[in-house]
């Protein structure tokens, strides 16, 4: 773990001031003799990409979704641009049509407060999760805001809309929208003799990937992801100057389970723990995968000193704020 003193003056703002300890997570040895190392080596099929068709003389920043309609037509989010941008079918020419400016027709759709994923949805139509909304805007193959839906659980829409751990969402068949969720977080911990004092908010070690209806409106639970947790601090010490002690714990060897969305619109989770794949068919069926065969490694305290000094000046500079 790696741990952060925040010092909060509650009246003159907030200042950082860093301290650090040895981490003490480590992965357990597979031996020679087990049952994994005896399996034979994956036969892993390669695939040959074919030569490009087509290359767009306009250039975009890093992308985070993109989206081939079936007209042939590419749809691609650009949150270096804040954009979201309508090729033809050979990237010939590029529109925008949506972005944090709009106007007027035939103006680009308008949102404050970018998403940076595309959603596939029935035929030609892509959903984009409007953050401030609350809302999806249903896009036409013409990339024109053809109308707008609700969300049937309003509060999802920031893992929507994210990218990232969060998965990308996607919709099955009969366009029930699949994407990850949250539960109801727990309570924070307030100090009851010092009440002035800022709560503690709690960690939640898990997450759902819920399947939605928008005709029922009925959400349904598929799998629940395991959520990498930093040590959790229960107290905030204060000194006689209004100072608050915060503590806070940087796990630099956890990962939270993956998720994406199959074509077919499965919800599919890689367990990160064991690297093994679970998956929820659109029929409600689950199956699960056998376990990856793959080679534990002990960290030592040498590699996990290494990998603390590594943020180590990342942290320090961003305290120096």
């Amino acid at each position: 773990m790696f741990s952060s003193t925040m010092i909060t003056p509650l009246r003159l703002g907030l200042l950082v001031a860093a301290t650090a300890v040895a981490a003490t997570v480590v992965a357990a040895p597979i031996t020679a003799g087990s049952a994994l190392n005896a399996q034979p080596a994956p036969n892993i099929p390669i695939r040959t990409l074919a030569p490009s068709t087509a290359v767009s003389k306009d250039s975009v920043g890093p992308l985070v979704a993109i989206r081939e309609l079936p007209n042939g037509r590419v749809m691609l989010n650009d949150p270096y641009t804040r954009r979201v941008l309508l090729f033809d079918a050979k990237l010939a020419t590029a529109k925008v049509v949506i972005d944090t400016i709009g106007g007027t027709e035939p103006a680009p759709a308008k949102v404050q407060n970018p998403a940076l994923t595309l959603i596939p949805y029935l035929g030609d139509s892509t959903l984009y999760a409007d953050r401030v909304s609350q809302s999806l805007l249903v896009l036409d193959a013409n990339g024109k805001v053809a109308r707008v839906m609700s969300i049937p659980r309003a509060t999802d829409v920031g893992m929507m809309a994210q990218w990232g751990e969060a998965g990308i969402p996607g919709t099955d068949g009969n366009g029930r929208l699949v994407n990850h969720g949250t539960f109801s977080a727990n309570s924070p911990i307030r100090n009851a003799e010092k009440p002035w004092l800022p709560p503690i908010p709690q960690q939640a070690d898990s997450s759902p990937v819920v399947r939605a209806d928008f005709n029922t409106r009925k959400i349904d639970t598929l799998i629940v992801l395991k959520n990498s947790l930093g040590a959790p601090f229960k107290a905030l010490p204060d000194d006689n100057d209004g100072n608050v002690f915060m503590r806070m714990y940087i796990n630099l060897f956890g990962v939270d389970d993956q998720f994406a969305v199959l074509s077919d619109g499965t919800a599919a989770v890689l367990s990160v723990h064991d690297y093994h794949l679970e998956f929820a068919d659109p029929d409600g069926t689950r199956r699960s995968a056998p376990k990856m065969p793959f080679d534990w490694k002990r960290l030592s305290d040498a590699d996990k000193q290494r990998m603390r000094d590594s943020v180590a000046p990342e942290l320090e500079r961003r305290n120096s704020v």
